[in-house]
């Protein structure tokens, strides 16, 4: 006898089993092989997560950015701040002093 028949012979009947083996084929092919394969469908899923994290930091941010324009257009005190501060503006009569932080730390 050959050393395959031997080897056979000497594996245990559950092992044999064609239904079982079929089924760990299949196992095998859908965790590794498939187009849609376990580590893929990890992937994806981080993926999504991520996607999922950006979306709601830039909803919070679309939603922070209208509460502060409706704030600024609903009182002309604040506009005027909001010009004064963010691109320097100035009335005639005034003089404009910018300080700039230092933002090198020893």
């Amino acid at each position: 006898m050959n050393k395959l028949t031997i080897f056979w012979e000497k594996l245990p009947s559950i092992v044999k089993n064609k239904y079982l083996l079929a089924l760990l084929l299949f196992a095998v092919w859908i965790i590794f092989f498939d187009h849609n394969n376990l580590i893929n469908q990890w992937q994806t899923d981080k993926e999504l997560n991520s996607l999922l994290q950006k979306r709601n930091f830039y909803n919070n941010g679309i939603k922070e950015i209208n509460q502060t324009k409706d704030a600024m257009f609903s009182n002309a005190d604040k506009l005027e701040r909001f010009a004064r501060e963010r691109y320097l503006m100035k009335k005639n009569n005034e003089d404009l002093f910018i300080i700039e932080r230092d933002t090198v730390h020893n």
